[in-house]
């Protein structure tokens, strides 16, 4: 803009400098003119007529040229400020010009002094007159031209941004929605805007649509519709899509198959969790019968259920330890028979088996060691050659200690041997505590050292509360120390567990004895007897049997005994019947009980 200005005003003031010097030309020779005094009244001079219009003009000149001096400052104000409009670049050209008028005129005024001086004075005036009026115009027409421009370019202007922001507005339609229409349906939506934009601006407050609030409200329905057509159009589509729809009946039916597929299985799952309440309160023999019962109800379609099932046995065999890898083993062949026991999901059966075959394969070299020997000395030595000779093989350090701890209890080698072996045991294999936690607390029983037995009976305890043979362990203790009343609550502990248990019964039989009630004591050694699993425990038994059966005068009992253990019958028991020796001697004293020696 400011250029196409500046090209105006420069063409503007050219135009003005070329007519003021035409104008300046003509004065001057107007003035030039009129400095040549005609003839005609010089001869003429003496008529009256003439000589009295001559002072008049003279004054009138004079007037003239006083007024154009008064005149003179205010026309150099309003040149100044026409100066001031045009442009900075031409303002030397046109001061140039209108000084070099200036002088023309200054020319005009001053010409040659004629020999008759009263024309002179007539055409000075009218010269400078004719230049003034003609500054005059240009600056006005100047100062009209550059206005109308002005205003012209504001408008066509405004009109561009117009355009511009309509333009762009359609752009960043086409941009949030790349799919829409072609442009010919962008531009009818664009005119419908804005055609709806100039009404809403006319539209009363109360007559908008209270939902978006921008256009009229639909009258043609109702006067009192609050809503323009286009929303009330928007309300009445369904707001739910039809997956939205279809997902709901999806999960609804879902739940109903899961819950009867829940009924279905409930009995299961009710067993199962009473079988992991058990194995949470340490009470691991309950539990392996519980999963017993379990195993019975799962079905062929129940493989995922089942697989977890079976997994939870597992870990449970684990916790039981030696004492029922063959129940283990079993479990695993029935239940894991063909299957990848190497892959991600079996690890925990892999290392149960993994445990098993270590101590199979040790088991197998002491197996063969004590076909040959006859003592502790000769075992340790033919088993540490065997193992040597197999350099293929690697052998669990634990589990050799714990044979050789074997060995020195067969052959009956001193305790503090037995101690040393079972003390390695423990510290190189943690895993076994099934095979070393017991046979220390025996251990410890036997050498009389309570404190550190009952240590090793809670060890046990912590793992399976239902270990029987620490409540015997515990009994023992505290009746070789005469604290009866502990020995008889640890015995009762362990009948809670297992009435029927050999050991147990032995122990109440002998606490009973002592008390004085051979009658009570009778029944607990008939039920120990009765329940005998092992061939120490059945000629102990026995021998208890017997001995409360004759302090009950129970002949027949006693004689039925006495013949079935032969030579085994202790000598503790016919030195009690003979009256050498005292209850209190035999079970308080020495081992602590019947010895068959």
């Amino acid at each position: 803009m400011s250029d196409i200005n500046q090209k105006k005003s420069e063409g503007e003031s050219t135009d003005a400098t070329q007519k003021e010097n035409k104008t300046t030309s003509n004065a001057k020779k107007e003035a030039t003119t009129a400095s040549k005094p005609k003839k005609t009244e010089n001869k003429t001079s003496s008529s009256g007529t003439k000589k009295k219009s001559a002072p008049k003009k003279e004054q009138q000149a004079k007037a003239d040229v006083n007024e154009k001096k008064q005149a003179e400052p205010a026309k150099k104000q309003t040149k100044k400020e026409s100066q001031e409009t045009a442009s900075q670049d031409k303002a030397p050209a046109k001061k140039q010009t209108q000084s070099k008028a200036k002088k023309d005129a200054t020319k005009a005024e001053k010409p040659k002094k004629p020999k008759q001086e009263e024309p002179k004075e007539d055409a000075q005036p009218k010269a400078e007159k004719d230049v003034a009026d003609t500054t005059d115009e240009v600056e006005v027409a100047e100062k009209a031209f550059v206005e109308r421009d002005e205003e012209l370019i504001s408008q066509e202007l405004k009109e561009l941004e117009n355009i511009k922001n309509l333009v762009q507005e359609e752009v960043n339609k086409i941009l949030e929605n790349p799919e829409t229409g072609d442009w010919n349906e962008l531009v009818k939506t664009a005119r419908q805007e804005i055609k709806e934009a100039k009404e809403a601006e006319n539209i009363d407050e109360d007559d908008l649509c209270e939902v978006c609030g921008e256009r009229a409200r639909d009258t043609s329905i109702s006067q009192s519709n609050p809503y323009c057509s286009e929303c009330r159009e928007l309300m009445k589509k369904h707001p739910f899509k039809f997956s939205e729809i279809f997902t709901p009946i999806i999960v609804v039916a879902i739940l109903f198959l899961s819950s009867w597929q829940l009924s279905q299985e409930w009995g299961t799952f009710s067993n199962v969790a009473k079988a992991e309440a058990l194995v949470k309160d340490k009470k691991l023999y309950s539990a392996v019968t519980a999963y017993d019962e379990i195993n019975t109800q799962l079905k062929v379609n129940q493989k995922v259920i089942g697989k977890k099932i079976l997994e939870n046995q597992v870990e449970l065999y684990n916790k039981l330890g030696a004492e029922y890898y063959e129940n283990t083993e079993k479990f695993i062949s029935k239940y894991y028979s063909g299957q990848n026991l190497d892959s991600f999901s079996n690890r925990k059966v892999k290392d149960a088996m993994t445990t098993m075959e270590e101590f199979d394969k040790v088991y197998e070299v002491v197996a063969t060691s004590f076909q040959s020997v006859k003592d502790y000395k000769s075992f340790v030595k033919s088993f540490d050659e065997t193992i040597k000779k197999d350099k293929d093989e690697t052998y669990d350090k634990g589990l050799i200690e714990y044979w050789k701890y074997y060995a020195a209890l067969a052959f009956e080698e001193n305790k503090e041997v037995q101690l040393e072996h079972l003390k390695k045991m423990e510290k190189a294999s943690p895993q076994y505590s099934s095979l070393y936690l017991p046979s220390l607390a025996e251990l410890y029983l036997n050498m009389k050292d309570y404190d550190n037995m009952f240590k090793y009976c809670n060890a046990l305890d912590s793992i399976n509360y239902e270990n029987l043979n620490t409540k015997a362990y515990r009994a023992i203790a505290y009746r070789l120390q005469g604290n009866f009343a502990k020995a008889t609550k640890s015995v009762k502990d362990g009948l809670e567990i297992k009435s029927t248990d050999g050991n147990l019964n032995h122990q109440m039989a002998i606490i009973l004895l002592i008390e004085g009630k051979p009658k009570e004591a009778l029944q607990y050694a008939k039920t120990a007897y009765d329940n005998s699993t092992e061939q120490y425990m059945y000629t102990s038994n026995a021998n208890l049997y017997a001995l409360c059966a004759h302090l009950c005068n129970d002949s027949d009992t006693y004689t039925k005994m006495e013949e079935t253990l032969g030579n085994q019958l202790s000598n503790d028991v016919i030195s009690i019947i003979e009256g050498s020796k005292t209850l209190e001697d035999v079970f308080q004293k020495g081992e602590g009980d019947i010895t068959w020696k």
